[in-house]
């Protein structure tokens, strides 16, 4: 299932390029230009995260964060004034999961929602004890793993790179950020390693693994699993 973001924020090119960067990494993205219609408009798409500018017009205070936060049941990060006293410790009282001040980098923005994207995935992926991701079967608790039926044995890193992918299913994880989360990567480590596992778990759930239909490269960025 593809991940949802929803950016109310004041359009323009540091809105545009975060949007861009998402849409990149498999995000599906949604803007508006206002709080007020942003609610009603969007609600029935269920965004995942939702990005807030406390800039725009009509949003009065810190305080709009928990009328987005109840209506859209999403992660909230706002983006704010630096120079505003103590506006980051209040929006975060009031049910924002993340504070970014301005001036800021789209870049920053798109990796901000990733990281919430990422915490959102993982949380509904720990209260699973089976996913299922197109002919794969992934048992989370007795690290079991079927595709198309048949049951297939995985190394333990070869499973928590498995299972990493499937969390995202369709989205492009970079190199890096699968080496952060299975390897703990601290620079040292040659990705490489990375691009071997991949190789393995290949041979075990791809039909042919010179053409692989489930982990699909992305020349240069990193891998996704199709769903």
């Amino acid at each position: 299932m593809t991940s949802v973001a929803l950016l109310i924020v004041r359009p323009g090119q540091a809105r545009a390029q975060s949007a861009s960067r998402l849409r990149l990494q498999g995000v599906e993205v949604l803007t508006a230009d206002a709080l007020a219609g942003a609610l009603q408009e969007h609600e029935s798409a269920e965004p995942d995260v939702t990005a807030l500018d406390l800039s725009l017009a009509d949003v009065v205070d810190p305080a709009s964060c928990a009328r987005v936060r109840e209506m859209l049941q999403c992660a909230l990060i706002v983006i704010g004034d630096e120079l505003a006293g103590n506006q980051a410790v209040e929006v975060l009282q009031a049910g924002a999961d993340d504070y970014l001040p301005r001036p800021y980098s789209p870049l920053e923005l798109a990796a901000r929602i990733r990281a919430l994207l990422r915490r959102v995935k993982e949380y509904s992926a720990g209260a699973q004890r089976r996913m299922e991701v197109g002919p794969l079967v992934i048992d989370t608790e007795r690290h079991e793993v079927t595709v198309r039926g048949e049951a297939v044995e995985l190394a333990p890193k070869e499973f928590e790179l498995l299972l990493a992918l499937a969390s995202h299913p369709n989205e492009l994880l970079s190199r890096q950020e699968l080496l952060a989360r299975v390897w703990g990567y601290d620079g040292s480590l040659s990705t490489r390693t990375l691009d071997v596992h991949i190789g393995r778990i290949r041979e075990r759930i791809e039909r042919d693994r010179t053409r692989p239909e489930l982990i699909l490269t992305v020349p240069r960025l990193g891998y996704k699993l199709a769903a």
